[in-house]
Formats: C-alpha cells, structure tokens, sequence
C-alpha cells in the first residue's frame, strides 16, 4: 500500500461509504463509480484507492455497514423506551422516517440484482424481526402470536419504502394512529 494521500486524511471509509449510499439513493446503483465518488466528495482517486481495493469491495463494505450498523442503530435507538410496546410504537414510527425510507428502498431494489446487498438486506431484516417478536412476546403474547405480529409490523414498514408517497409525514396523528393499530392487543 502506498502512502495515504494527503486529502483523504479528514475521509476515513465510513465517510466513503455514506456518500456512496447517497449516490445511490440519488442516482442507483449504475452511478456507483469511482470517478463519480470522487467527484461528489471533491477528492482524488488515490484517496478511493487508500481506503478500498476497488469498486467490489466498496459494495462489500457498504453491504456490511448495512448489515452491521443500519439495525443496531434502530434497536438501539428503540431500546431507550421503557416498555416493549413504547419500543415498538418508537421502531414502527422510525419505519416511516425520509432518511430510512430512502436508504431502504435504494438497498431493497439492489439486492434485486446484487447478491451481497441482497445478503445484507436480509440479515439486517431477520434481526429487526427477531427484536420486534421479542418486545411482543415480552408484552405477553405466545410465540405463535409474536411472530405473526412481527411480520405484520415488519411489512408494513417495508410498504412505506415501496410505496412512501401514500404516506403524510405531517399527518402525525395519522402515523401514531397506525402505530396503534399495529399494536394492539
């Protein structure tokens, strides 16, 4: 490996891998390009190049960084509530946040034609799933019970990133009159 080059000292690769991910919810997956990263992020390829071997392995880190950090930071975030059903009320209504949807429909139509996206995807869903049974089984409900309610908050959250402009992010009364209904006993 050669020296680092000098402009991607303030680039570390999580900084790479965000603006990769924009690119693609941007542009898709075709704009993912070395020369188009580069430009986006005002630095040379050398800078692609200290951080990553090639294009390949900026799609595997961006499938592991999915797989890795995108669930850990909604159970975590939603393990600040006290009680399962305020952690469940918390996740389904992050479903619906811009930010999750946009980088969730982006992934989710990749992974149609990218194995490793597509491997991440599901790896992130299986964990999000596993916790949501979890807070429905700690509300009392049967396993039985609990899975088939994990699923049905689950897909819900997955139909607002196919079809997110059914959605009225300024209607909140709406969306926590959904989260309730998904939730009840």
């Amino acid at each position: 490996m050669t020296a680092e080059p000098k402009n991607s000292q303030r680039l570390n690769r999580t900084d790479w891998i965000e603006a990769a991910m924009r690119l693609l919810v941007e542009d898709g997956p075709e704009a993912l390009r070395v020369d188009r990263l580069c430009v986006a992020l005002g630095v040379t390829k050398g800078s692609f190049y200290w951080h990553f071997a090639g294009r390949d392995a900026l799609i595997e880190a961006m499938a592991a960084d999915w797989a890795e950090r995108r669930p850990g930071e909604a159970i975590d975030e939603a393990a600040t509530r006290n009680t399962p059903k305020e952690r469940l009320q918390l996740l389904s209504l992050s479903f619906w946040r811009d930010d999750i949807v946009r980088y969730d429909a982006a992934m989710r139509a990749w992974g149609i034609a990218e194995q490793r996206v597509r491997a991440a995807v599901e790896a992130t869903d299986r964990q999000i799933v596993r916790f949501i049974e979890a807070q429905f089984e700690a509300m009392g409900h049967e396993a039985a019970e609990a899975r088939a309610r994990a699923r049905i908050l689950f897909y819900s959250g997955v139909g607002v990133s196919a079809a997110p402009y059914l959605i009225d992010r300024k209607d909140t009364a709406a969306l926590a009159r959904m989260s309730a209904l998904l939730l009840e006993a």
